[in-house]
């Protein structure tokens, strides 16, 4: 992976000044916004239980918690999973 240097004064900055709570959200956003793209990679591979769980993510997170900014599923026992097409 390539490293960006560029970034990293950007990045120290973004930590030092978000709460951790609010960088969890935005992780969370993230992770919730993904979601589409993982459940077509997971069906294309067959991966019909990654789909299913992609899609119940992306079906429960928006409704239950908060918009996108929590993750209610994985406190259910739905882990989030990433599958793309590499």
């Amino acid at each position: 992976m390539v490293k960006l240097f560029a970034l990293e004064p950007v990045i120290n900055h973004y930590k030092g000044v978000i709460p951790d709570k609010a960088q969890g959200a935005i992780l969370n956003a993230a992770s919730n916004l993904s979601e589409p793209i993982t459940t077509r990679g997971s069906l294309i591979q067959g991966y019909t239980k990654n789909a299913e769980a992609a899609t119940k993510r992306l079906m429960i997170n928006p409704t239950i918690s908060l918009g996108i900014i929590q993750d209610k599923t994985t406190e259910m026992g739905t882990e989030a999973r990433k599958e793309d097409l590499d």
